[in-house]
């Protein structure tokens, strides 16, 4: 079936619309550069109240980690506190 109106006469329009697009995003990526991860996390909007929770590499004042204390839970332990928490979650039951 045809429509009567030549192929010929739409390949013009159609190579300025990608042209265009192409420019469009083109503009659009390097007129804003993605900011860094180091430039994210600078950016944090509150500071961390309990510093000592962190690394003293991330905080040089923080208190020295030390190991966790008492046992590690058994591997059904570790499911069954999985399955509480991803349960606790919005939507889930």
């Amino acid at each position: 079936m045809t429509s009567g109106f030549p192929r010929s006469a739409a390949l013009p329009g159609l190579l300025a619309l990608v042209g265009v697009s192409t420019l469009l995003l083109a503009l659009a990526g390097s007129a804003v550069a993605a900011p860094t991860a180091a430039e994210i996390l600078q950016s944090r909007p509150l500071a961390p109240t309990d510093k000592n929770l962190f690394s003293t590499a991330a905080y040089p004042e923080a208190s020295p980690m030390a190991p966790a204390s008492g046992s590690e839970p058994t591997e059904q332990q570790a499911s069954d506190m999985l399955d509480a928490y991803l349960r606790s979650l919005p939507g889930r039951s």
